[in-house]
């Protein structure tokens, strides 16, 4: 059948539909056995609110998506659209927009078809719970509860929200139908290590907030289902239900008594000297990251399933169904959606639970020795005694300040007669990166989000040996009191780098970073044209380029740059491209493009004190700089 000429409207117009929302029967669709307690399809309520974390949905979405890869096969786009939109008249919208963005994500022929963002889609679900100035003072008490409302802006920041949602387009843990084959389905090479690594790196930036606006300690874990949850959040979107504070575990809708056993065996049987994880049959396993993130989301790459259960997607349910006692209808809390999941504090307190299970198992394995370190130096200092956070060899420059080939620039401001200076005292150089917070409209709602001036990293590196060699450079940031706490670092880069013998000085721009979305824009930034060949749909996954640094303080706030080389012919770290997050959304139908464990060096704990370690390393070094927000 050909393709109609209108398919990309179709396409926009599902994705854009609003559901006609009904209150669930929590009791028979959201069980965790909620495959066969669904019943089949005709037995889903028609426009009941849906969820990727309830195993019967995303089964239906993932076995949806399927569908229209067949159809695909067959009959062209014209088809898979009238699929597409049967199934929201009849079934559900939500479930007929996961299902067409997953297909429009990993099918060839799904490329053809745009899927607009987050806000152009649905902008209700990115205005802001928080009241404007203007707003009436009965809205006072919306957003999060206590002090987590100081950080509503960046919780309900609309790219963000973008990037939790196509992430998990991009991995559903229901597995990825196989266009060739759709019966068939695969999980994307180490999809559990990057489920694990991405949200811990979520984690560690939402910490560093906390600590700028004054919240000293680290998100708590949410481990104790008896206790009260004194985070409320009440969302000011419609589809959601509010969660009051101090709600109780035992009133949810979605009762999981399981939940308590799945954790005790994930930390039990993880959190020990060369774990093992347990088959079905008896036998086991040697844990590695990979299975272990596998295990704990759980997606159908799981070790056991019944002894290791459903533990995160199930932790989203049972915190989601918790009821508003001030509503008659109950559709469920933002914990239910990736779409909105992240608005919540709660979020990072039941990831950082989560995320503890991998803690646990990275502490018991040996520590790190870098013995494998290439034959590079980046020096602590230029003579005499070296100190934390002081390297010579590292500085930042605003790009406004960068003029002609940033590469003649560098050699020209930081080598040859400059070399033995100290780079981040030259004119040129600045000792602090400034954020600013702005406002835009979407939807009529006025949003706010943060943004940063462009820079360059500068970049001594001596090759100590005789040829040319090629490295990876990594670079991360930490607040400078959590400098000896490896999973506060965050990343910021890491790419490819051909050194010739003796020295070299070395320019990055920070829009290229592998977190950061790319190409790396603004909001209201034209969209630049693809590389050929580029999925416009899988570029868009990827950590906001606007809040690749944290907001930093009014008055200034300390935080320690890293360089880390490490040798290219043991990572094999790709030149990245153009699009997407490389380090976050992994490269399209390709192996991860770093062969070393993600998070390497903080994957594991140090042999040392991580500042005293730096200091001995000649393939490390850190400088320190302020972040100030004006």
């Amino acid at each position: 059948m050909p393709e109609g000429p209108d398919t990309n409207e179709r396409a926009v117009s599902l994705l854009k539909r609003a559901p006609d929302l009904r209150a669930i029967d929590t009791a028979a669709a959201i069980a965790p056995k909620a495959l066969e307690a669904l019943g089949p399809q005709k037995d889903f309520a028609p426009n009941a609110p849906f969820s990727l974390f309830v195993p019967a949905h995303q089964e239906l979405a993932v076995q949806e998506a399927a569908n229209l890869m067949e159809i695909a096969n067959k009959d062209g786009l014209d088809a898979v659209l009238q699929h597409a939109e049967m199934l929201a008249d009849t079934t559900s919208t939500e479930l007929a927009q996961w299902a067409l963005m997953i297909f429009i994500t990993h099918h060839p022929e799904g490329q053809k078809l745009p899927i607009p963002s987050l806000e152009e889609r649905i902008p209700e679900s990115v205005k802001p719970s928080s009241p404007t100035p203007a707003a009436p003072a009965a809205l006072e008490a919306l957003g999060a509860s206590g002090s987590e409302a100081a950080l509503d802006w960046y919780r309900e920041d609309a790219q963000t929200n973008a990037h939790h949602e196509r992430w998990h387009v991009v991995y559903p843990w229901a597995g990825v139908p196989n266009p060739a084959n759709p019966s068939q389905r695969t999980l994307k090479d180490r999809q559990g290590e990057l489920f694990m690594y991405m949200h811990e790196q979520m984690l560690a930036r939402y910490d560093c907030e906390r600590l700028c606006a004054g919240l000293s300690a680290p998100t708590a874990r949410l481990d104790n289902f008896n206790d009260p949850i004194p985070e409320g959040y009440k969302p000011l979107l419609r589809g959601y239900d509010n969660r009051e504070p101090n709600a109780d575990f035992a009133d949810s809708g979605a009762p999981v008594p399981e939940l308590p056993t799945w954790l005790s065996n994930l930390f039990g049987d993880s959190g020990k000297k060369n774990a093992t994880l347990k088959k079905p049959n008896g036998t086991t396993v040697a844990a590695n990251a990979d299975l272990l993130g596998d295990s704990i989301e759980a997606n159908i790459g799981s070790v056991n399933d019944s002894r290791y259960g459903n533990a995160h997607n199930m932790g989203h349910v049972l915190i989601a169904f918790i009821p508003d006692p001030n509503s008659q209808d109950q559709f469920g809390g933002v914990m239910r959606d990736p779409r909105v999941a992240i608005r919540d504090p709660i979020f990072y307190r039941w990831h950082r639970q989560i995320d503890e299970i991998n803690y646990q198992w990275q502490e018991k394995q040996d520590p790190q020795n870098f013995a494998d370190a290439p034959k590079v130096t980046i020096r602590d200092a230029v003579s005499g005694t070296a100190g934390d956070g002081a390297s010579p060899d590292i500085a930042v420059v605003q790009a406004s300040k960068v003029t002609g080939d940033p590469q003649q620039f560098a050699d020209t401001s930081f080598g040859g007669a400059k070399w033995d200076t100290v780079a981040a005292d030259s004119a040129i150089a600045t000792k602090t990166l400034k954020t600013t917070m702005k406002q835009r409209t979407i939807g009529g709602s006025t949003v706010q989000y943060l943004d940063h001036e462009d820079y360059f990293y500068f970049i001594r590196v001596n090759n100590d040996t005789n040829a040319e060699l090629t490295v990876t450079l990594r670079i991360f940031l930490v607040p400078v009191e959590w400098a000896d706490q490896r999973r506060q670092w965050i990343e910021l880069d890491k790419f490819q780098q051909k050194l010739k013998a003796g020295r070299n000085v070395v320019a990055r721009s920070s829009k290229l970073s592998v977190v950061a979305k790319k190409p790396a824009t603004r909001p209201g930034d034209p969209v630049p044209p693809r590389e050929p060949g580029a999925d416009p749909n899988y570029c868009d996954c990827g950590w906001p380029y606007t809040l690749l640094l944290p907001r930093g303080t009014r008055a200034g706030k300390d935080f320690r740059l890293l360089v880390v080389a490490t040798d290219w012919s043991i990572d094999k770290v790709e030149v990245e491209g153009k699009c997407g997050s490389m380090s976050f959304c992994g490269k399209k139908n390709v192996p991860y493009p770093d062969k070393r464990p993600m998070g390497y060096p903080f994957d594991r704990h140090w042999p040392a004190a991580i500042a005293k370690t730096i200091l001995a390393q000649k393939n490390m070094a850190a400088r320190d700089i302020k972040i100030q927000w004006t």
